[in-house]
């Protein structure tokens, strides 16, 4: 009859731990493709809207990459 030595290797739960996060974040990053939301597109092409008073007919501007509401009326 033989003998046989078997070896048994265990890791740390850490170690165990840091292995997984790692497993998970290379598949999240392989998936990402498949995963990834498509662009919307507009329908009909880009749609532009004004803001303005009923009262007084002002509109807002954009000014500097600011929107401005300027006001007539004291």
């Amino acid at each position: 009859m033989e003998n046989k030595v078997v070896y048994e290797v265990r890791l740390s739960k850490p170690l165990m731990t840091v292995a997984v996060m790692a497993a998970v974040g290379l598949v999240a990053i392989g998936a990402k493709p498949l995963i990834e939301a498509t662009p919307a597109l507009a329908a009909g092409g880009i749609q532009k809207i004004a803001i303005c008073s009923p009262q007084t007919g002002d509109c807002a501007k954009v000014i500097f990459g600011r929107l401005k509401i300027a006001s007539t009326s004291g």
